[in-house]
């Protein structure tokens, strides 16, 4: 959502159509107000973190710059040449600090055994074409454990009078205070069991082939256009073959390793999976927003795959936001993009980091001031009382709202987020404000716009503010669990109406319209088939626009289809049947 992003994904928890807490009544009490005065030194600190961590790569937070994440995280264009993928299989699984002094960290995605063997695989099949080298036989004699090389110094001599040790963390110590100051150089202790020992070779021939932008300086060749336009290598030194041979070696023989446990680990995840493929791990990395901070060939960055942080502060609670940022949970199993794999991501933050990063996200209070219709108290309750079960009927039947939202481990829907434990993460001002008004906040949500009676509003929110049981939601597999449209197609579809068919019709309706989405099968009714032309030949235009605008009753249909008109507008409705129209392959009466 650093590959990445995201961190404060924080309310991955729900915005796209999500949200309910309200001040509680008497089956809720709840007097305390939060609080609007910031520690200014936790709150600097902690706009300082959310820029490091790249969250504004994955989420809309007007405040932050979101290039820091593209200028230091690593570009993946050939990684494929360069890492072993047994370490790439654990490193997704488990990631941890390859460049200690950068304050950017990459992401813990909670990877499944099955999507990172597919992450793997794609990243894998990444590859371009090495540097040749000056001597074809060098790549051979690199891999003997025999010098024959003509030089006097030996690969540790060599590695001392490059001054090595002044961009990476001297081999023969393992201490944090040995960095080098500003070091932002990997440590060498790692790389002998992530590289690969062809790539090493090229790497210490001609670094700025093979990464731009690197500030490893060549110290063998230099590069050189020809008169016929190419590039040559240009000696640098005296015996520059010979070097770059002792060098590669002295690297492979101090560093180079095998991890027996990760190849086995890698070995086992490819026995379990036999449908692994690098297609599905790139369909993955682009619902995870991986080009959010790497340079990654074929995939597109800048998309915002998390909920909008600008009016964080006025949403969440603050207790449950630093929880949350400790130890993010799924409040979104198809994403908060629905459909998708997104999904807030680990940063392996302390306490103290987490409590600066709430800090900062709490001074985020912009966003429309929506002033929800004031309706009087119901009367005194407890949950099993006849007000409590008037909620729910509202919730589950009148308005149908677990077409898209389940409650802890209760029937329903998974397009919207998982709204047990609303008592405990968000505000209680806030559910008012987002029933009364969600488009005011998000204009392309698909949350829609119900034009609640005041009393019903009530109600409701103060029942889900009740709720305070479990909402963290399994995922699914990349196969149980197919894209309900190629996600690259959200953003360049073939026409507006499959645009807009895209984002609100294929989560129940499917991609094809045949009724099989990805809620489907979460719903007590199936969805319609949008191909069956002897059903819809015998629907005039205007009334799926009214079934559109109004909701499935006003069709005789199910409120399990619920009314887009408070959100769409009437030309986007009738783009909308259009497209059905081409789905059907039908005209109506």
């Amino acid at each position: 959502m650093l590959s990445y992003p995201s961190l404060a994904i924080v309310l991955c928890l729900y915005v796209l159509s999500s949200p309910f807490a309200s001040a509680g009544p008497d089956w809720l009490e709840d007097d305390t107000e939060e609080s609007t005065v910031y520690a200014t030194d936790d709150v600097s600190r902690g706009a300082e973190m959310v820029h490091q961590l790249g969250c504004a790569s994955c989420h809309d937070l007007p405040s932050v710059d979101a290039s820091i994440a593209l200028e230091q995280a690593p570009s993946l264009a050939g990684v494929g040449d360069k890492l072993r993928p047994e370490w790439v299989y654990s490193f997704l699984k488990a990631p941890r600090s390859i460049r200690p002094n950068l304050g950017t960290r990459m992401p813990d995605f909670r990877l499944t055994e099955e999507e990172a063997l597919n992450l793997t695989l794609f990243l894998d099949s990444l590859r371009r074409p090495m540097p040749a080298l000056p001597d074809p036989s060098l790549e051979q004699a690199s891999m003997s454990a025999v010098s024959t090389a003509p030089t006097t110094l030996s690969g540790k001599d060599l590695f001392k009078s490059l001054s090595c040790t002044k961009c990476h963390m001297d081999p023969n110590s393992d201490h944090a205070s040995d960095l080098p100051a500003g070091m932002t150089a990997p440590d060498f202790p790692t790389t002998g069991l992530r590289l690969k020992p062809a790539w090493v070779l090229r790497w210490l021939l001609d670094p700025q082939s093979l990464q731009a932008n690197s500030k490893m300086p060549s110290f063998f060749y230099y590069s050189q256009q020809t008169e016929e336009g190419g590039q040559s290598l240009v000696p640098m030194m005296k015996d520059a073959p010979a070097s770059l041979l002792v060098l590669t070696r002295y690297w492979r023989e101090q560093f180079h390793a095998t991890d027996s446990a990760a190849e086995d680990r890698f070995n086992a995840a490819r026995a379990s999976h036999l449908h692994a493929a690098p297609d599905l791990g790139r369909r993955l990395a682009s619902e995870l927003n991986c080009a959010g901070c790497h340079d990654i060939p074929g995939l597109t960055g800048g998309r915002k795959i998390g909920p909008p942080l600008g009016f964080e502060g006025r949403r969440v609670q603050r207790e449950w936001l630093q929880e949350f940022l400790l130890e993010p949970r799924t409040i979104r199993p198809r994403g908060y993009v629905p459909g998708t794999h997104s999904r807030m991501p680990g940063f392996r933050l302390s306490k103290e980091e987490a409590g600066w990063i709430t800090e900062f996200l709490y001074t985020q209070r912009s966003g429309p001031a929506v002033e929800p219709p004031v309706e009087a108290a119901p009367e005194a309750s407890t949950p099993g009382s006849t007000i409590s079960e008037e909620a729910r009927r509202l919730f589950q039947e009148e308005y149908g709202c677990i077409a898209c939202h389940r409650i802890g481990d209760s029937a329903g829907g998974v397009i919207g987020p998982n709204l047990g434990g609303t008592g405990n993460r968000l505000q209680p001002d806030w559910i008012r404000e987002w029933l009364a008004s969600p488009e005011s906040f998000l204009p392309e949500t698909i949350m829609p716009h119900f034009d609640l009676a005041p009393h019903h509003a009530e109600l409701i929110a103060r029942w889900l503010q009740s709720q305070e049981g479990s909402w963290d939601s399994p995922r699914p597999g990349l196969r149980d669990f197919p894209p309900a449209v190629a996600f690259e197609d959200r953003y360049t579809p073939p026409s507006r109406g499959a645009r807009l068919y895209g984002q609100y019709c294929v989560p129940c309706h499917g991609p094809g319209g045949q009724g099989d989405g990805f809620n489907w099968r979460y719903l007590p009714k199936s969805p319609a088939d949008h191909t069956d032309a002897s059903r819809l030949s015998g629907r005039h235009d205007d009334d799926l626009l009214d079934i559109i605008d109004l909701g499935g009753p006003a069709g005789g249909l199910s409120n399990l289809m619920p009314p887009f008109g408070g959100i769409l507008k009437e030309e986007e409705m009738r783009e909308l049947i259009a497209h059905i129209r081409v789905l059907c392959r039908c005209q109506g009466e």
